[in-house]
């Protein structure tokens, strides 16, 4: 089965830079290991007559680092 690409115009996506500056740093202080990030902020949904739009505006981010430090996979400890 192939999957394409698709592109959803209905949402938009605000990083500030100072928060991509730490997504970046995140990877840098990662590599060549595996690591994740969440960016968490504030969703604004805008109505105009049942066609909905949404906008997200970034806050805060986490970097999280693998349990076990590994280029192949991510994985979290239960503690």
């Amino acid at each position: 089965m192939k999957y394409k690409m698709r592109f959803e115009n209905d949402i938009i996506f605000f990083i500030d830079k100072n928060i991509f500056n730490e997504l970046e740093q995140c990877i840098e202080n990662a590599t060549p290991n595996e690591a994740c990030g969440l960016i968490f902020g504030e969703i604004q949904e805008i109505n105009n007559n049942g066609d909905f739009k949404y906008k997200y505006y970034s806050k805060d981010f986490q970097c999280i680092a693998s349990s076990n430090k590994s280029p192949v996979a991510f994985l979290l400890d239960n503690d």
